[in-house]
């Protein structure tokens, strides 16, 4: 007969729950996209846009990319903490959230 054991439960349920954010974030981003070639298309060859305002818009869709790496960086961070304390390591999710000044100060105890 097998154990029920709600630690691993949850750490699946929260797999589950990464997968799917991960699912989603890979659709967002093809429509992203398309989005991308389309305003390219429409700035860069079709309309006379002045070179300022093209500037603007490769800044844009730089910054654009650089914050959508960044939230992807953090939402993946989040998942494995939470997965490791729904699994039963809150204190190796503990230490490796300290400062070094924190953790040095420990080991010195």
């Amino acid at each position: 007969m097998k154990t029920f054991e709600p630690q691993k439960m949850m750490g699946q349920l929260v797999e589950f729950q990464k997968n799917a954010f991960n699912n989603t974030y890979d659709a967002m981003l093809k429509i992203q996209e398309q989005s991308e070639k389309i305003v390219t298309v429409l700035t860069s060859g079709q309309l006379k846009t002045p070179k300022e305002s093209q500037k603007y818009v490769d800044n844009w869709t730089m910054a654009l990319k650089k914050q959508q790496a960044e939230f992807k960086t953090n939402v993946d961070s989040g998942f494995e903490k939470f997965k490791s304390l729904c699994e039963g390591g809150v204190e190796k999710t503990a230490t490796k959230t300290q400062t070094p000044a924190k953790a040095k100060a420990k080991s010195a105890k």
